[in-house]
């Protein structure tokens, strides 16, 4: 969902981490961004709202969406095996 609204919204990965972490930290953590977009890594709980301002959508949604991500992923797993 990070990927698809943030795009939507014609922000680059630098440009939400500048919102969500400071401009002095963006350069470092827009990787972070993308390890967030392809599942590798987790929004931190301390960092939903920020995340759910910079892109502008209800902080439930993003909630919902992330617990759906992750749901997904341990289907997948449980799957797997």
């Amino acid at each position: 969902m990070i990927k698809e609204v943030r795009t939507k919204r014609g922000m680059t990965q630098k440009e939400l981490s500048n919102k969500v972490f400071g401009e002095s930290k963006a350069a470092v953590h827009s990787q972070f961004i993308s390890n967030i977009e392809r599942s590798l890594a987790n929004i931190p709980t301390d960092r939903i709202v920020d995340f759910a301002k910079a892109l502008n959508v209800p902080q439930k949604l993003l909630l919902a969406a992330i617990l759906e991500d992750r749901e997904s992923e341990l289907r997948a797993r449980v799957k797997a095996r």
